[in-house]
């Protein structure tokens, strides 16, 4: 539940980003053919730096674990 963004594509809770499975996303395809990940943030009804911290933070630097670190290091405790 937030004051910002559009509902067009849906919600996104942080736990459910961080649930994501990059490499398991394309059905058939090996999750070695998984070259990186994006987390893009659509601002259109951001105005304010305050306002895309708050879109941005806590998910991107759980992205950035999920692209970076073996599912192995992975963990939802530690992370929130």
């Amino acid at each position: 539940d937030t004051p910002y963004g559009l509902s067009w594509a849906g919600y996104v809770e942080v736990r459910q980003s961080y649930d994501w499975d990059p490499g398991g996303y394309v059905k058939g395809a090996p999750g070695e053919a998984v070259l990186g990940v994006e987390a893009p943030l659509w601002s259109e009804t951001l105005d304010t730096s305050d306002e895309v911290e708050f879109m941005a933070f806590p998910r991107l630097p759980g992205i950035a674990e999920l692209g970076w670190s073996p599912a192995s290091t992975h963990g939802w405790d530690p992370y929130k």
